[in-house]
């Protein structure tokens, strides 16, 4: 007995030394990392170049301890000191990186929800110190937070993971067997109550999970909505309107009729860049997407800013700004009822006009895009596919209404352009759309190219090497030249 009490002694005495020297190494590496200039021992002050490794060094170990054990006892003080650096500007922007790194990967990596709790109530109290006059990285940050209210696999609530199941059901039959009527009615009532046990384990897990999700996005929500109420010219707009068009669906509904407000004044002061513009416009379809169909809502005005911004798509336009573009055409042609005739025309020709001068990547994007619109509004674009009748009217592309454009007195005259396109896909594609876009039959699209979406055709590189539309066009044999795959 003395043995195993002195035994329990030692263990308790050495984690506690040892907790007690982690705790120590945690306040002297704030100062490290801080930058502050030591003595040695002759009292000679130590050199830069030794200085900055040492802080990469102290740096780089906070980094790991916060990413492999995020449940230390210590824990609030490395994300504070992790927090407090994300807006450091030392060693070129080294600190800076592995902070905001770090705090992107243990939003990604938490899966309870309490360790992003902790990390965002410590950013929030970092920015309100500061008078929100912080980089943008800083608020970036938020993107990586998990917050999909998911409930977690089976595995993680004590079940048994499907691998072993078989093994496990056949090793519980052997047992069963072996037992006497006696033990086999403990067994079943055991593994009753362990049942029961392992469902209210999981009742409250889920609830907590939520309530943790919950706080955590109402303290997201707090610092967006600041900057938008009271600091509309800061740097810190475009992270902000990003953070809102992904985490829209998760917005109350009582706040809805504000927030379209603030976006559609936003939009009138012309002070927004084209990227923040498309973010805006994100937002509100995503707003209007989700619960905000019943509200009484008139986009318009985010349809007009949309039309005019696609002539802003060109041949040096980023991929994140051509994903933008094709996310909030998306989501246009889910909403058939909010989009009249006149509106679907006017995008249709937009589109088709604007793929004459894109690199081939992009330029198939969008009209996979006007491939959507064709086959979701059929009735509306063949009067522009109808090359036989005299349109009347006069075409307007310089309105920047789409419903007063005059759309439907025109033609879609670039797809004959686009079918002499130099690269086989392209013009390809544009016979495709000339034909009216078919499901199957004569002119169907290749599977690679019908299955995937603008989005996984503007970012993939496995279209190049891919025929989209075998037999339409008997002067190509279906391979690419080398000259023709770069662009």
């Amino acid at each position: 007995f003395f043995v195993k009490f002195f035994k329990v002694i030692l263990c308790i005495y050495f984690e506690g030394n040892t907790v007690d020297n982690i705790s120590a190494g945690l306040k002297d590496k704030q100062p490290t990392i801080g930058g502050k200039r030591k003595r040695d021992s002759q009292g000679d002050i130590t050199s830069q170049v030794g200085l900055e490794g040492l802080t990469l060094v102290a740096l780089n170990s906070l980094c790991e301890l916060a990413l492999s054990l995020s449940h230390f006892n210590y824990r609030n003080n490395i994300f504070g000191l992790l927090v407090q650096w994300m807006n450091s500007s030392d060693l070129e922007g080294k600190v800076e990186k592995a902070c905001c790194s770090t705090i992107s990967e243990l939003f990604k990596n938490d899966i309870i929800g309490d360790v992003s709790l902790e990390i965002v109530q410590q950013i929030m109290k970092m920015i309100k110190s500061r008078g929100y006059n912080v980089k943008p990285v800083v608020i970036k940050t938020f993107l990586d937070l998990q917050l999909h209210n998911v409930e977690e696999p089976v595995d993680q609530l004590g079940g048994v993971s499907t691998q072993n199941k078989k093994d496990e059901k056949l090793k519980k039959k052997i047992e069963i067997k072996k037992m006497t009527r006696k033990q086999r009615r403990k067994f079943t009532i055991r593994n009753r109550l362990q049942r029961e046990l392992r469902e209210t384990e999981a009742e409250e897990r889920k609830e907590n999970k939520t309530k943790l999700q919950t706080d955590t996005i109402k303290l997201v929500f707090y610092v967006y909505f600041r900057i938008l109420k009271y600091s509309q010219d800061s740097p810190l707009m475009s992270a902000v309107l990003e953070g809102l068009a992904k985490f829209a669906h998760l917005i109350s509904i009582d706040y809805f009729t504000d927030l379209m407000t603030v976006l559609q004044s936003l939009m009138e002061t012309n002070t927004l860049s084209s990227r923040e513009t498309m973010q805006c416009i994100l937002t509100c379809f995503e707003i209007l997407s989700g619960q905000g169909e019943s509200l009484d809502i008139d986009p318009r005005v985010f349809y007009c800013q949309l039309y005019t911004n696609l002539l802003h798509v060109d041949f040096y336009t980023s991929s994140y700004d051509v994903s933008l573009v094709l996310s909030c055409l998306e989501k246009m042609i889910k909403k058939k009822r909010q989009v009249s005739n006149q509106r679907v025309q006017s995008f249709v020709k937009r589109l088709t006009t604007i793929s004459l001068h894109l690199p081939p990547a992009v330029a198939l994007a969008v009209m996979a895009t006007t491939r959507l619109f064709i086959q979701g509004y059929p009735h509306q674009c063949e009067y522009l596919l109808e090359y036989d009748d005299t349109p009347c009217g006069i075409f307007q592309p310089h309105v920047p209404d789409p419903e007063l454009s005059g759309a439907q007195s025109t033609l879609l005259w670039e797809l004959s352009t686009l079918r002499t396109h130099f690269h086989p896909h392209i013009s390809s594609y544009a016979e495709h759309l000339v034909r009216g876009a078919p499901s199957q039959g004569l002119g169907a699209l290749h599977s690679t190219f019908s299955r995937r979406s603008p989005l996984e055709l503007v970012s993939d590189n496995i279209w190049p090497t891919v025929d989209p539309l075998s037999g339409i066009n008997p002067k190509w044999n279906g391979k690419v030249k080398s000259n023709q795959s770069e662009y």
